[in-house]
């Protein structure tokens, strides 16, 4: 007994067995992780260095180069790049996907140890960073209020943070501001000389004070107890009443030669504002992220949830907005799941009315859709995966084709009812009739999405949970309609709606007879125009535009300011609140919003390193939110703003995608790397010549906006130390951390007052502003203590002269190089492409290559068109495994032609790009063309074979006979994802980049398919009959 009998034979059984399942599936649904990406580990790891007031040339030479040299040759290590600027550095080391970065990082600490033995040095130090997805903030909010910032960071740190922190899923808080509380010793260099205090006696008796030190263990009567000196300070007298010197037999404290200041503030030097109307308020952002394994939806609602109660919780006049929402393109993919179900359902019961005119059969195949795709959700759940933007798009768009299956079965039962066969032994043997075909195209199926395991990096990850769930969802379907369908089939069909239907639904069959008719008579002609109709659309695949992921269309973005360096930030702020009062004067009601921030802060400049610009005076950072604008239009109007502004120097605007910021490290279309001698040998002169070629970039119509990542050299006062100075014992190192300390100051310690840490640093007064004469009469002490003259003015110890110094150096594998990043208005490899000719043509001494998108785009490509010949040749082997045939797979395969063909034109005529997603269409596409050809040469096989008809007589009736089903699969795809077409959704994919291929290659494979293939069983079959003869 087969499962069709069984179904029919105890239909009751059958449907409370897939109810059951399907409530576990429901359960599950509720309980399956939710996430915006599978788990991406981004293959990256990041070393930060930081050498207090090294050059970029300096701690590249002497630190950088040997970092690179040591981690090159780490297992798995692909790509190498560095960032120097002044006093820090960040090494990137790229690894190939799928390495264990657990141990990579292990493995770069080993090599870093090395390092440090090898440079010596206690001011450089090595944070080594990974980043995981798991890390990836959930929420971004906005905490403003009218005070100052300092006390809203308070509010922030002591009431909003703790809250946050405890609620269930999350996984950590970051609030973006700098919060630190220093000890400030301001000395005063006029003092120093008269009392003789160097600010290295300053540095050793400071660190000589701030300690317990113990003596060890000494006996007291019959106990042994420990002796310590208590000398580390507790209050601020104890910092002020150190010893650092002796004058005339007089003890010198540090309160003689200076001022020591503590600071109880949050402090933080930048400036940032939310505007919202006409609102102005100090602002504060403010991430959160979730524990690994969440479920990101139900994190995020239970944050805006705790919003409400939190700000009953704290002052008035403080207000928590949510700036960005990482699970809203969750939300709006599973309300798109919801309605496109829903739509599906209906147009899928439409359909099948059309052709059968039953409301009943019409009801037994929507049933098919929600088990199937329920089930696949089980089954992620059961595999451990969770429900994102891949997976939920994969169950939107196979919402279309697991009815498939159900279709051809149930046709296959109305055709037996039709023939006037007992209602059981209809339903079964209509089940039965189809069932090796449906296996078969099943397995076909499932082979020809088994090469995807090839793929590597971020196309791996994209199409395996895809392809997981597009091959369960068609295994399940299968088991759906050989078994539910007749179970359902016969409870509530009645053999009388076939009879009374069939005259309505037999005029179009008599139509495609006719045609076939002819096909079959003239196959050399037949087979001929139809081939050459597949195969002209190929052409147009070079006119067809590319790109690796279609970035999303943003509705905000970020803009980036630069002044000139000298800016204050009295200066930046005056230009940043004029170029917003301009934004809002020309996109009016528009605009949501507009966050604004400038100035410098110490964790500013940290963060802003990861994104590649230093925070800094001369630095305007806007965030604008607007609606019922296209971002090309708000990027004009923005961009002629800036333009029109004098204090402007440069600007970068960048659309705000977070989606496109984590897959590929960046927000823009094009990274492009450029190479030259000239960078190796003078990087001043270099950065020129790349401002040059970034001037003649934008000089194009295509592209959009061209910026050099590199800072523009900044003026340098260059000393050089004096035959003179040597003598007296002067060195570069001495001066250079003597000068240091009176400029910009040096962090000499850290200590503990009341229970909270403060750093302590050493400052001198007149190193808060201090002109160029000031600074050539700085007295600085010999460090040579028996020296009658102790101290001596720099003047007499170094020449000097002024040039100019690169403000940052980038590297790639070794090598110097320069960024552009590039926005265009076409897809990112065409782009890339044109680029590349320009550049070879009008600056051959730079050799350029393109990273992010366009890099991936270039090693995926060529992959996946071998993974597709593979594929193809996979669902040829296994089809004459299942058909025991070498000519009816090679029949089979000539449906794929005029499916890819169908890509090509659909994507040429709507000007939509080759990319990824196009791709993951193809490869669906290959797996539906191909099931419509095993269903339909199956049938022609059996007339002929079993029922012992011609093979014309076959040809013409089993073409006939599989015309309802095939049409009916093909419109049900066809409806499941045509709203996609016209989709605002955010989603990677299953928007409209996969649905215009998708439906152009359905829309031909179907219609040439149709006669192709009896076309060319026509023509091998009369060449077999001549061949015999002779």
């Amino acid at each position: 007994m087969n499962l069709p009998q069984i179904s029919v034979s105890r239909p009751a059984g059958i449907t409370i067995i897939y109810v059951s399942l399907i409530v576990v599936a429901l359960f599950a649904s509720r309980i399956i992780p939710v996430d915006i990406l599978p788990p991406i580990e981004p293959p990256f790891v990041s070393i930060a260095i930081t050498y207090q007031n090294a050059s970029p040339e300096q701690i590249e030479q002497i630190i950088v180069k040997q970092v690179e040299e040591a981690v090159k040759s780490a297992e798995g290590v692909e790509e190498i790049s560095s960032i120097c600027e002044q006093g820090v550095a960040v090494v990137q080391v790229k690894f190939r996907v799928g390495e264990n970065l657990d141990y990579a990082v292990q493995r770069l600490n080993e090599r870093l140890e090395f390092v440090k033995r090898t440079i010596q040095d206690t001011n450089v130090q090595f944070s080594v960073l990974r980043f995981t997805s798991s890390a990836f903030p959930i929420l971004f909010l906005g905490v403003s209020g009218k005070r100052d910032r300092a006390s809203l960071y308070k509010v922030i740190d002591e009431i909003i943070s703790p809250y946050i922190s405890s609620l269930p899923g999350v996984g950590g808080v970051l609030i973006l501001a700098d919060a630190q509380r220093n000890v400030n010793i301001w000395v005063d260099t006029e003092k120093m000389r008269k009392y003789d205090i160097g600010i290295a006696e300053i540095k050793n008796a400071i660190a000589q004070y701030n300690g317990d030190f113990s003596t060890g263990k000494i006996t007291l009567g019959k106990t042994s107890i420990y002796a310590t000196f208590k000398s580390k300070p507790r209050i601020k007298s104890d910092i002020e009443n150190i010893v650092v010197g002796v004058k005339g037999g007089i003890p010198v404290r540090l309160k003689d030669i200076g001022e020591v200041e503590v600071s109880s503030r949050y402090i933080d030097s930048s400036r940032s504002y939310f505007f919202e109307g006409e609102n102005q308020e100090t602002v504060i952002l403010y991430l959160v992220r979730k524990r690994p394994g969440a479920n990101i939806v139900e994190v995020s609602n239970n944050l805006k949830a705790a919003l409400e109660k939190i700000s009953t919780k704290v002052p008035a006049d403080i207000k928590i907005r949510v700036l960005l929402d990482f699970a809203d393109p969750i939300r709006n993919t599973i309300e798109e799941l919801r309605t496109t179900l829903y739509y599906a359902v209906l147009a899928v019961a439409t359909v099948v009315f059309i052709f059968l005119r039953s409301i009943r059969e019409s009801i037994v195949l929507a049933t098919s859709i929600p088990t199937s795709l329920l089930f696949s959700i089980l089954f992620l759940y059961f595999l451990g995966k969770s429900l994102n933007l891949i997976t939920l798009s994969a169950i939107i768009i196979s919402s279309g084709i697991v009815i498939d299956n159900s279709i051809v079965v149930l046709e296959s039962i109305r055709r037996r009812l039709e023939e006037g066969l007992p209602f059981r032994e209809a339903i079964i043997k209509g089940a039965n009739y189809v069932f090796t075909a449906l296996l078969g195209s099943t397995i076909t199926n499932f082979i020809v999405y088994a090469p995807v395991i090839f793929l590597k990096g971020l196309a791996f990850f994209i199409f395996i949970d895809f392809v997981i769930v597009i091959a369960t969802s068609s295994i399940l379907s299968l088991l759906v309609a050989i078994s539910l369908i007749p179970a359902l089939s016969s409870k509530l069909l009645k053999k009388k709606e076939a009879k009374s239907a069939e005259p309505k639904s037999r005029w179009f069959e008599e139509k495609y007879k006719k045609a076939v008719g002819f096909v079959v008579k003239h196959p050399v002609i037949s087979a001929t125009f139809l081939i050459l109709v597949s195969i002209i659309p190929f052409s147009l695949s070079r006119k067809i535009k590319r790109e690796f992921i279609p970035l999303q269309e943003a509705q905000d973005m970020r803009i980036f300011i630069y002044l000139p360096k000298t800016a204050s930030w009295k200066w930046a702020e005056e230009v940043a609140y004029k170029v917003k009062d301009e934004i809002i004067k020309e996109m009016g009601q528009n605009v949501e919003y507009i966050f604004l921030r400038y100035g410098e802060s110490a964790f500013g400049r940290a963060f802003g390193r990861a994104q590649r610009f230093t925070e800094a005076d001369n630095l305007i950072l806007m965030g604008l939110k607007f609606n019922n604008l296209k971002y090309n239009e708000a990027y004009k109007i923005v961009s002629n703003i800036l333009s029109e502004e004098p204090n402007i120097e440069e600007f970068r605007i960048i659309p705000a995608n977070p989606i496109n910021l984590f897959i590929f490290g960046q927000s823009r279309g094009i990274e492009m790397r450029v190479y030259s001698d000239i960078a190796e040998e003078d990087y001043v002169k270099f950065i020129e010549r790349l401002i040059n070629l970034r001037d003649f970039l934008r000089k194009h119509d295509f592209i959009r906006s061209a910026d050099v990542e590199i800072s523009k050299p900044v003026p340098e006062l260059q000393l050089l130390l004096t035959d003179s100075g040597k003598y007296k014992g002067f060195t570069p190192a001495y001066l250079g951390d003597y000068l240091s300390t009176i400029i910009t100051g040096t962090q000499i310690g850290t200590v503990t007052f009341g229970g909270e840490d403060f750093k302590i640093f050493l400052r001198s007064k007149e190193g808060k502003e201090i002109k160029i004469e000031e600074f050539l009469n700085t007295p600085v002490k010999s460090p040579i203590p028996t020296q009658q003259d102790g101290y001596m003015y720099l003047s007499d110890l170094v020449k000097y002269k002024f040039g100019l110094s690169p403000s940052e150096i980038y590297r790639i594998n070794g090598f110097r190089v320069g960024i552009i990043s590039i926005d265009t208005n076409e897809p990112s490899v065409t782009a890339a492409e044109k680029i590349r000719k320009l550049v070879k043509e009008n600056f051959p001494e730079f050799d350029i290559e393109f990273g992010g998108a366009v890099q991936e785009a270039s090693k995926t490509f060529l992959n996946l068109l071998m993974l597709i010949a593979l594929a193809i040749f996979l669902a040829w082997a296994s089809m004459v495994v299942i058909l025991e045939s070498f000519s009816a797979p090679f029949i089979i395969l000539l449906t794929i032609p005029p499916a890819i063909s169908g890509t090509f034109l659909a994507m040429f005529l709507t000007n939509t790009s080759l990319s990824l997603i196009s791709f993951l269409a193809i490869f669906l596409l290959v797996g539906i063309v191909v099931n419509n050809g095993i269903v339909l040469l199956d049938v022609i096989i059996k007339k002929e074979r079993e029922e012992g008809l011609s093979w014309k007589d076959a040809v013409i009736l089993g073409a006939s006979e599989r015309l309802r089903p095939i049409l009916m699969t093909s419109l049900t795809t066809i409806i499941g994802v045509f709203p996609s077409i016209f989709s605002s959704s955010k989603s990677l994919v299953g928007g409209k980049e996969f649905a215009i291929p998708t439906v152009g290659g359905l829309i031909l494979s179907t219609t040439l398919t149709l006669f192709l293939m009896p076309a060319i069983y026509s023509l091998i079959k009369t060449i077999s009959t001549k061949l015999k003869k002779t």
